[in-house]
């Protein structure tokens, strides 16, 4: 049996009222998101995924990522949380914003 490996890392987005995306790095992401009780999500095809989490009282995304994951893998997992943390707080996905959040969440993942 594999031993359960994860990292995890939390982007916070403080001038759109502390919004955070949850970036976690596993061997095993059934596991991760089963952890964190974010339903059932079939994995079997796929090495990445982005989930949110918002309520009324809580605002959250998280990217599961392998623990090496390519380059295209990130920056295309980052577009989705950008996008949902737009839509949470009904921001217009308009050119130049979405850069710039994108940049920095993909650097920040990148570090």
């Amino acid at each position: 049996m594999k031993k359960f490996i994860e990292y995890k890392k939390e982007v916070v987005f403080d001038a759109l009222g502390h919004y955070k995306i949850t970036v976690i790095k596993t061997n095993d992401m059934q596991k991760s998101i089963h952890k964190r009780d974010l339903g059932e999500h079939d994995m079997e095809l796929t090495t990445a995924i982005t989930v949110s989490l918002n309520t009324d009282t809580h605002q959250e995304t998280f990217i599961f990522l392998s623990l090496r994951p390519k380059a295209s893998t990130i920056a295309h997992e980052a577009y989705h949380a950008i996008r949902r943390m737009f839509k949470y707080y009904d921001i217009k996905m308009e050119n130049e914003a979405v850069a710039y959040h994108l940049g920095y969440l993909v650097e920040r993942i990148h570090e």
